[in-house]
């Protein structure tokens, strides 16, 4: 017997590192990175899209991002 598989659409928000502090500037909005994943259930779609995004984090010019938070990512089924 398989297990079911479900398609997720994953949106990651996050931010690039700062290093620039000055007073009274505006904080940058996060950008928001989209994974298209399969998974049995939406906490495994979330893991399988965290490694997504530190493999295109590593591979990025920046080379490192701020960890997101894990509780503003938000998986949904298609």
């Amino acid at each position: 017997m398989s297990e079911i598989t479900h398609k997720y659409r994953v949106m990651i928000p996050y931010r690039e590192p700062t290093y620039e502090v000055r007073r009274g500037r505006p904080r940058k909005k996060p950008y928001l990175a989209w994974y298209m994943v399969t998974a049995k259930n939406k906490a495994e779609a979330i893991d399988n899209a965290l490694m997504l995004f530190e493999k295109d984090a590593s591979n990025s010019n920046v080379h490192w991002v701020r960890v997101p938070i894990r509780k503003r990512i938000k998986a949904e089924p298609l």
